[in-house]
């Protein structure tokens, strides 16, 4: 989003391109001395109606400004007990684009993100025609315990579909492992580069259902790799999925 920002400096530069003759930019000028603080307050005042401009919307809203747009008539999701800015603009951001449906798969999902749940994926008829099995997550990404899973399943009763067999159940864990021998630039960190390495795998297949390798390779190349070799992931270079119902947990090795 392009918004006008604006520093005291700049402003106090349009100001005085406008005075005949010689710019005073000297900091002992009368006309600085008055000019510059009306400039600061208006640079202020900028971004002030910058924050209050982006708190009109829930993408960018934060804290009990996003609070009300959970509450507007057409969504009222409340906020969950210890959930954090993101995890409740997701449910805010996934109830403004979903209408209310007939008991289908995203439904149970998002029924079972209101009830508490960080993540969830659910599987139609894996265990006859009307079961739905719904795998959830904690807001850390986590596999449920069974007392949030339990807690999940008995808010999504007043919502569950009658012929539906509903079960919630912790996610489970596809593990990925990633190794490579890399080649650093003299200055490099080791310990530095790994950790770089781990959280942009990280971020990847947390957002992902197709472990792609080319990507990986890619994501190797952090600040102070020059190049690497022998990469692969879980022993070899194919693709991964992910199972339904499962969370990808990455694990990194730098092979010495």
């Amino acid at each position: 989003m392009l918004l006008l920002l604006e520093t005291p400096e700049m402003i106090y530069e349009r100001v005085a391109n406008r005075v005949k003759g010689e710019i005073p930019i000297e900091q002992g000028e009368l006309f600085y001395i008055f000019a510059y603080p009306i400039c600061q307050e208006i640079a202020e005042q900028q971004e002030q109606l910058q924050y209050m401009f982006i708190q009109g919307f829930p993408l960018w809203a934060d804290g009990e400004f996003l609070d009300r747009h959970g509450e507007k008539e057409f969504i009222k999701l409340e906020r969950l007990p210890g959930e954090d800015d993101e995890s409740y603009r997701k449910r805010i951001l996934t109830a403004t684009r979903e209408e209310e449906g007939n008991g289908r798969r995203r439904d149970y999902e998002r029924w079972a993100r209101d009830a508490g749940a960080g993540g969830a994926f659910a599987v139609e008829h894996a265990r006859h025609e009307n079961s739905i099995d719904v795998y959830i997550t904690d807001y850390q990404g986590n596999p449920a315990t069974p007392e949030l899973c339990a807690t999940v399943r008995e808010k999504m009763e007043s919502k569950r579909i009658a012929v539906h067999d509903l079960q919630v159940l912790p996610a489970l864990t596809n593990a990925i492992h990633v190794e490579a021998r890399l080649h650093l630039l003299p200055d490099a960190k080791p310990e530095e580069v790994d950790r770089l390495i781990l959280e942009r795998l990280t971020q990847y297949v947390q957002q992902t259902s197709l472990i792609r390798y080319h990507v990986i390779n890619t994501l190797l190349f952090v600040p102070g790799v020059v190049d690497w070799e022998s990469c692969t992931v879980n022993g070899g270079t194919d693709n991964i999925e992910r199972p339904e119902g499962a969370i990808n947990v990455v694990t990194w090795r730098r092979i010495e």
